[in-house]
């Protein structure tokens, strides 16, 4: 007994209409046996029970049913056999009155039954109620009834097992849960894998066995292709499932008609991993991976770069892998976790280990842990991409190995990578002309010149650049606008870099910010900020911004803050800075000296 539900169904005699839907063997009809049992302990009503049958799609069939379960006789077209079936139920009254039609679906849209049924909706009187269960959504239209607060809906997602519940049905059972858990809540499925034994015989025979007889034997061959090729791609939303499809899909209509679409939130869907077992002998290699590259297409246009890869991968499909690493790395703040790009690097094929992309993605991954191997794949990966006259992939090992050298001062590795820069922005490569902006930016930056550093990046100001260096650009804005005084227009810069910087590139512009904050006489803004940085850079693993946080955090200590905090941060400063770059080492004395 379900009482979660049987408190559903309990509101059938307020309600004009309740609507219980889903596919074969959700206990639909277990389901409206139960409700109408208990209410025969303790009425509330009159519960009438007809079960539609194939006969029912016509009126005259359909309409005999209706009269014997009102209790009258007689015969007549699709508005008399309303009407007199609604003025039997209104005989009655003031008792309230629920017709309870189990198999909605025999009747189908645009038969004559189905006409009788709308006629019989908006027939009933006032005490008169409706319960439909059935596996498609009614032939008649619920939507005037929806506006009115009038209807009551169990679907699929109601009528799967709970957790508890899951475990409650074992152990009345006598088996270990482990047993039903393939079941994925259907009710069902779950008593056949109690009959077939062991859980490994109920993943595989009977279960799948129920799912072709009683979902796949009604669905046409293409449509079990497409629900084949979904089931692998894993999760998806209207775009993916029409890069799979090739055409537009109707998500609604799928899930409406099939059992097992968990929903996702956000207009996305997934297929129950059940579905893949029955289905996977519907289509091929070849068309199970091209669903997946096109899926993958869609979510690398769109920037989840995990989700891209991990469908790449699977597809075994270096063109595509590629493609996400170089994306990824395209920029000097990596959105992505250092383990997510370990897991990237395992799933790289065996034959593209040497390629540039891999050799790019190993020194990303040794960046902030070993900074000597890391240089050294950096290098060797842009000289193949110079050598292959690949300008994009050239550029993203730049990008890495920019991070190396700003935190190490290095402007002997900084200048000749933004001369090759300049010589690409020369040559016409498009990608190389906000890079070498910024750069020229820098540059003016670093040999003092503060308005010539504004005037270079003032152009990248609302252009149509990546995040990261957009979030750059504004850093070194607000980095000269601090050294010209202009306080004001640098907490101004700092917020623009904020709202689009990814983690890896939020440290420097919240310690410009710091500074802003304080000359503007915002004190306790400050403080809370600069005792945030130290935190928040152990949250990314980094000991630059570790040591450079802590670091801040001690000096603003020391000038506007608690002079007690002040060892803390710079201890915890220490135990990173041994292992950070020149920048964050002299932050660090600074910050002891004061």
């Amino acid at each position: 007994m379900r009482s979660r539900l049987l408190t559903l169904l309990a509101g059938r005699f307020e309600r004009r209409l309740t609507l219980v839907q889903a596919g074969a063997g959700f206990g639909k009809t277990t389901l409206l046996s139960q409700a109408v049992y208990e209410n025969s302990l303790s009425p509330r009503g009159v519960d009438l029970w007809l079960a539609c049958e194939p006969g029912d799609r016509g009126a005259a069939g359909l309409g005999a049913g209706l009269r014997a379960a009102v209790g009258i006789e007689g015969e007549g077209d699709v508005e008399e056999t309303a009407a007199a079936v609604a003025d039997a139920i209104w005989q009655r009254s003031p008792s309230q009155v629920v017709l309870v039609l189990d198999d909605v679906h025999e009747v189908p849209a645009g038969s004559s039954g189905a006409d009788l049924l709308v006629a019989l909706v908006t027939a009933l009187p006032g005490n008169g109620h409706l319960v439909a269960a059935s596996r498609q959504p009614p032939p008649f239209s619920v939507a005037r009834l929806v506006a009115q607060g009038e209807v009551t809906r169990v679907d699929e997602s109601d009528l799967r097992f709970a957790d508890d519940e899951l475990a409650a049905f074992a152990a009345l059972r006598d088996v270990p849960v482990e047993r039903v858990t393939p079941s994925g809540g259907w009710p069902a499925l779950a008593e056949l894998a109690v009959a077939a034994g062991d859980a490994a015989r109920a993943r595989s025979g009977v279960i799948i066995d129920y799912l072709r007889e009683e979902v796949l034997e009604s669905i046409a061959p293409d449509r079990r292709r497409l629900v084949a090729a979904l089931a692998a791609v894993g999760s998806f939303d209207e775009e993916i499932a029409a890069a799979v499809a090739g055409s537009r899909v109707d998500l609604d209509e799928l899930a409406s008609t099939l059992p097992l679409v968990l929903s996702e939130g956000d207009g996305r869907l997934r297929l129950h991993a059940l579905w893949w077992l029955a289905l996977a002998s519907e289509i091929d290699d070849v068309t199970v991976t091209t669903a997946r590259i096109s899926a993958a297409g869609v979510l690398l246009r769109r920037g989840a770069l995990d989700e891209a890869m991990t469908l790449y991968a699977s597809a075994q499909a270096w063109e595509g892998m590629r493609a996400v690493v170089r994306e990824t790395c395209a920029t000097n703040r990596i959105p992505i976790g250092v383990s997510v790009l370990e897991r990237w690097l395992a799933a790289v094929p065996e034959g593209h280990r040497e390629e540039p992309e891999c050799l790019l993605l190993r020194g990303t991954v040794a960046l902030h842990r070993e900074r000597r191997v890391a240089t050294a794949r950096l290098d060797e990966a842009a000289a193949a991409f110079r050598e292959r006259g690949d300008a994009l992939g050239e550029l993203a090992c730049f990008a890495q190995r920019s991070v190396i050298a700003f935190w190490e001062s290095d402007q002997e590795v900084l200048l000749p990578m933004l001369a090759r820069a300049f010589e690409l922005e020369a040559e016409g490569a498009e990608a190389a002309v906000p890079l070498a902006s910024t750069g020229r930016g820098g540059v003016a930056f670093i040999t003092g010149d503060a308005e010539g550093a504004l005037a270079l990046l003032a152009p990248l100001v609302g252009q149509d650049v990546t995040d990261d260096l957009y979030a750059l650009a504004e850093g070194l804005r607000a980095d000269a606008l601090l050294l010209l005084g202009r306080m004001t227009d640098a907490l101004a810069a700092t917020a623009r870099g904020l709202a689009r910087a990814h983690a890896g590139g939020r440290p420097m512009l919240e310690e410009a910010r710091v500074i802003a904050l304080a000359f503007t006489g915002e004190i306790d803004e400050a403080l809370a900020l600069a005792r945030a940085l130290g935190p928040r850079a152990e949250a990314l693993g980094l000991p630059d911004h570790i040591a450079l946080g802590h670091g801040v955090a001690a000096y603003a200590e020391s000038r506007i803050g608690d002079p007690r905090l002040v060892g803390d941060h710079l201890s915890r400063a220490h135990v990173q800075s041994e292992a950070a770059g020149a920048l964050a080492k002299s932050t660090f004395v600074l910050a002891s000296a004061s």
